[in-house]
């Protein structure tokens, strides 16, 4: 199982700013640091599952580019492939 701070600082070493991850998850930029630095120790729930999916997130992506693979969007058929 990943600590907070733990996946605060795997994120910081990914390239991810403390603002950063205040825009991508709402919390309050100061939190984010203090849980990084170890200076607080207790945080929510509903903050810990928003670290854990950016984390989550960023390691998915990481994964995809390490096995050279690109998300590729759905191809449609606009013309239709009903048959004449």
């Amino acid at each position: 199982m990943n600590t907070i701070k733990y996946m605060l600082c795997a994120l910081h070493d990914a390239g991810f700013t403390d603002g950063e991850i205040f825009r991508r998850t709402g919390i309050p930029q100061p939190t984010v640091t203090r849980l990084r630095n170890g200076q607080h120790f207790d945080t929510s729930y509903i903050y810990g599952k928003k670290i854990e999916a950016l984390f989550n997130e960023q390691r998915g992506e990481n994964k995809a580019a390490k096995n050279g693979r690109q998300q590729k969007a759905p191809v449609i058929d606009l013309a239709g492939s009903r048959g004449a």
